[in-house]
C-alpha cells in the first residue's frame, strides 16, 4: 500500500515521517491527532513511540485506553505489511498525558493544544486555560 523500503542506515527522522504520514488518515477517522512520533534507541533497544492527542474540537478532551489500543492494532499490522523499519524495534502507543511538554510554537497557530493561553508578566511564560467557551 504504501511502498516503503528502506535499509538498515534509515534516518530516524524519517522513519517518524512515515510513520505520521501513515497514521493520518487512520487517526482523523478515529477523531484523534498525533502529539509526537519518536523513533528511537532506547539502551539496547530500538523504540517507536506514538503519543496521541485529540483535536481541539473533540467531543472528549482525553485519548482513552480503548484509542490506543485500537491505535496501537491498526499501526501495528500497517508496519507489518508495509515493512517500513528492517530492525528490531517496540511499538508503544500512548497518551500525551496532561504532563505534556508544549512542542509545537504557539505563535504558528493559536496553541498547540487547542487551549487558549494568557501570557503572564512573568518573564514570557504562558499559563494555559481551560477553554470554556
Amino acid at each position: 500500500m504504501f511502498g516503503f523500503f528502506y535499509g538498515d542506515n534509515m534516518a530516524k527522522e524519517d522513519i517518524s515521517r512515515r510513520v505520521t504520514e501513515m497514521l493520518m488518515p487512520f487517526l482523523e477517522e478515529n477523531g484523534l491527532d498525533i502529539y509526537k512520533v519518536e523513533y528511537k534507541k532506547e539502551g539496547p533497544s530500538w523504540v517507536l513511540r506514538v503519543s496521541l492527542d485529540k483535536p481541539a474540537d473533540a467531543e472528549s478532551e482525553y485519548v482513552s485506553i480503548d484509542d490506543c489500543e485500537k491505535v496501537n492494532v491498526w499501526l501495528s499490522g500497517m508496519l507489518d505489511e508495509n515493512d517500513i523499519i528492517e530492525r528490531s524495534y517496540n511499538l508503544e502507543v500512548c497518551s500525551a498525558g496532561l504532563d505534556r511538554e508544549l512542542i509545537k510554537d504557539p505563535s504558528a497557530s493559536g496553541d498547540p493544544n487547542g487551549k487558549k493561553t494568557q501570557t503572564s508578566g512573568n518573564r514570557g511564560r504562558k499559563k494555559l486555560k481551560k477553554d470554556t467557551e
